[in-house]
C-alpha cells in the first residue's frame, strides 16, 4: 500500500503501535526501451517547431518525465542531426 496508508493503520489500533515493524520502499521503475524510443520521438517532432526550451517543458508535461533528463537528450538529439 502507500505510506498513507500504512499510517493510518498504525493510527488506527493501538496494538499496532507496539514494537517494531519493516517498511520496504520499491524504486521507481526504469524506463523501458519503448518508452525512450516514444520519447525521442515526441522530441524530434517539438523540436521541428518549436525552440528546445519550450520543446523540453511540452514534453515534460505530456510525459512527467524530469525536464533535466529530456534537456540532456534533446541536446544529443539536436547533435545528431549536425
Amino acid at each position: 500500500g502507500t505510506l498513507g496508508e500504512l499510517c493510518a493503520r498504525i493510527f488506527s489500533a493501538a496494538s499496532e503501535q507496539q514494537g517494531e515493524f519493516v517498511v520496504l520502499i520499491h524504486g521507481a521503475a526504469n524506463t523501458t526501451a519503448d518508452e525512450d524510443v516514444k520519447t525521442d520521438h515526441m522530441l524530434r517532432v517539438l523540436l521541428d517547431v518549436v525552440p528546445l526550451k519550450e520543446a523540453v517543458t511540452l514534453a515534460a508535461r505530456l510525459t512527467g518525465t524530469q525536464k533535466n533528463r529530456l534537456y540532456d537528450r534533446a541536446l544529443a538529439l539536436k547533435a545528431e542531426r549536425t
